[in-house]
């Protein structure tokens, strides 16, 4: 299989233990999540200007405030939210619990992103911090496996 004329292996680098491909691929099937959401949503947009669903992070709650996610979908109109959970290998959004669970009780679909800032001065290095993003993500937002969670997004 190819993307945009690169194989796979070129993606996932050579013969790897068996946990670092598993992480490798999570990275990656979170990379294609992302393309895929935004590709849905903005085709969902073209074709219909009623599909409403916000993103949040705790930028957007600087001042202590919440969220009425019940507000956002009733009034609001919105079907769907994204909340930030993670962001490098240690930030976790302090709103996230509430706003994933509020988002939840509202009615509405529901995702979680992580914002990646790999780092390290080596393409090893690179991709050990990367995988220990994508474990921290996960260790934060479980499996997402409820109804109406959509899959993990990556925002780089």
């Amino acid at each position: 299989m190819k993307i945009s004329g690169i194989g796979l292996h070129q993606l996932f680098g050579s013969w790897v233990p068996p946990t670092r491909r598993l992480r490798r691929l999570l990275l990656g099937a979170m990379s294609i999540a992302a393309l895929a959401t935004a590709l849905t949503a903005a085709t969902a947009s073209a074709a219909s200007a009623a599909v409403i669903g916000p993103e949040v992070s705790s930028h957007n709650q600087d001042a202590g405030g919440t969220v009425d996610w019940t507000v956002v979908h009733g009034a609001g109109g919105a079907s769907f939210a994204f909340v930030k959970a993670t962001e490098g290998g240690t930030y976790l959004n302090p709103s996230f619990a509430s706003d994933f669970a509020s988002i939840h009780k509202a009615g509405m679909i529901r995702g979680a992103y992580h914002y990646a800032r790999p780092s390290g001065g080596t393409n090893a290095e690179i991709t050990a911090d990367a995988t220990a993003e994508a474990s921290f993500f996960i260790r934060t937002t479980g499996p997402l496996t409820a109804k109406g969670d959509l899959p993990p997004a990556l925002a780089i």
